[in-house]
């Protein structure tokens, strides 16, 4: 993702457009090039004056709930009760967050 963007963002700054980005970057990815509707959206980024090609921080619950924290409690649930289920543990992991 950020090496496309990067590659959106050296295209724009050799001043091709939107369309003619798109049409570069779907004859070298094919099917795997980014949407046109992304890649206008980054162009107006850029032209808004944005230096970055990473995306902004957002607001709310991680990314990922990967955590050393979270991994040590989730094996400690395991090891209490062999028998335990993904779907046992993740209600457990639920309602312990919630308190």
């Amino acid at each position: 993702r950020s090496s496309d963007l990067a590659v959106i963002k050296f295209l724009f700054l050799k001043k091709l457009s939107p369309k003619e980005i798109h049409a570069e970057m779907t004859d070298v990815l094919g099917p795997n090039a980014v949407s046109y509707n992304i890649i206008e959206k980054w162009v107006a980024k850029f032209k808004c004056g944005r230096r970055s090609t990473e995306d902004e921080p957002r607001s709310g619950r991680p990314s990922t709930s990967v955590t050393e924290d979270n991994v040590a409690k989730v094996e400690a649930l395991v090891h209490s009760d062999r028998r335990v289920t993904a779907l046992r543990s993740r209600d457990t992991w639920i309602r312990s967050e919630e308190h």
